[in-house]
C-alpha cells in the first residue's frame, strides 16, 4: 500500500486508475489534474472512453486503445 500510494502520489507523471472492463476513472492523482487543467470530479465517475480525447489527444488515441486491448487479453500493456 505504501508503495502503490508513494508511486500515485508522484509529482512525475500524471495517473489515473480506471476498471478497464468498464472504463469508468476510479482516481486521478494531482499531477494528472495539474497536467490537464480538470478538477478531480471532470475524471472520477466517468467513462475514460466516452471522451477519449479528456486525458489523450487525438493523434496518440490508437496508442492508448491498443494498450487497453493488451490489458484485457492478458492484464498488462507494453510500454508506450
Amino acid at each position: 500500500e505504501a508503495r502503490f500510494r508513494g508511486v500515485f502520489e508522484s509529482k512525475a507523471v500524471g495517473l489515473s486508475i480506471l476498471d478497464v472492463r468498464t472504463g469508468e476513472i476510479l482516481a486521478v492523482n494531482q499531477r494528472l489534474l495539474d497536467m490537464t487543467g480538470y478538477a478531480e470530479e471532470d475524471f472520477v465517475g466517468r467513462r475514460a472512453w466516452d471522451d477519449p480525447n479528456l486525458i489523450t489527444p487525438p493523434e496518440y488515441r490508437p496508442l492508448d486503445e491498443e494498450a487497453m486491448r493488451q490489458v484485457r487479453e492478458r492484464g498488462w500493456c507494453d510500454s508506450y
